[in-house]
């Protein structure tokens, strides 16, 4: 029978050792190779990581900057409601000033049975104000303005003029006690317009 020889375990052992040793001297080899790509890579990581830090405070402060506009388009937008309120509110003044009107300025409230008193007025607005007419009418009876049955069957002196303008008149009172009503009435540009109703209390002598 042929006799078989094992290999020596101590060669085997040196053979693996030789062989770690030559792949660790191919991976230090790599290593040193490589080693300038890494540090490139590592240093454009550095330079990035740093651009992104830039930029995101550049963010930060164009969000800042953004929420400030806001914040002033939304206080701009206020002012111009406001702004557009009150001249709305102007206009609405300006179209009451220049409507025509007739205010009764002064009056005495008692005046004797078949005495005399003093109405003044003022008549005011239009466009361009003419007034074609204007005098007080009055009776013993309440009326409503611009109605043909007022119930004021005397009419003060008509006088004409422009606006702004006040007038004056002398009335008879009746000699008859109790209450006389009046009002003024003026044609301003074409149109009717009186003053609210007064009240004269006529008494005995």
């Amino acid at each position: 029978m042929e006799k078989y020889n094992m290999p020596d375990v101590r060669l085997i052992a040196v053979a693996i050792i030789m062989l770690l040793v030559g792949m660790g001297a191919g991976y230090e080899i790599a290593y040193i190779t490589l080693q300038p790509q890494i540090s490139d890579l590592q240093t454009s990581s550095k330079i990035l990581e740093g651009k992104i830090s830039v930029l995101k405070v550049q963010l930060t402060d164009a969000n800042d900057k953004l929420n400030a506009t806001k914040a002033r388009l939304i206080e701009a937008e206020t002012k111009l409601a406001d702004a557009e309120s009150q001249i709305a509110s102007l206009n609405s003044s300006l179209q009451a000033l220049a409507a025509p009107a007739v205010k009764v300025l002064s009056y005495r409230l008692n005046v004797s049975a078949g005495g005399h008193f003093v109405v003044t007025w003022k008549v005011t607005g239009g466009t361009p104000g003419r007034i074609d007419q204007t005098a007080v009418h009055w009776g013993n009876q309440t009326g409503d303005a611009g109605l043909p049955s007022y119930g004021f069957p005397k009419i003060s002196q008509m006088f004409t003029g422009d606006t702004p303008q006040s007038f004056q008149t002398d009335i008879a009172a009746p000699l008859t006690t109790g209450p006389l009503y009046f009002r003024a009435h003026a044609v301003v540009d074409g149109k009717d317009v009186w003053s609210d109703e007064k009240t004269v209390n006529v008494t005995l002598p």
